[in-house]
């Protein structure tokens, strides 16, 4: 049984993991902005990419949870 009871813990520990590494990712795409400086295709360039960061971010965590199930 201690070992069931280590391997329940080891899985709650990783998903806690994976949701806070998840939260820095959109805390950082959210944070990190250029705002008005620079040309607009910068401007254009930097929001696609924190965009795409944020799409990957949700998709690993909708994944991983549904690989848990």
């Amino acid at each position: 049984m201690p070992s069931e009871e280590a391997r329940d813990w080891a899985a709650s520990r990783e998903t806690t993991n994976l949701l806070l590494g998840t939260n820095i990712v959109v805390l950082a795409a959210g944070f990190v902005r250029l705002g008005s400086v620079g040309p607009w295709p910068i401007q254009w360039l930097s929001e696609l990419l924190l965009t795409l960061v944020l799409a990957v971010a949700v998709a690993l965590v909708v994944g991983r949870l549904f690989n848990y199930g």
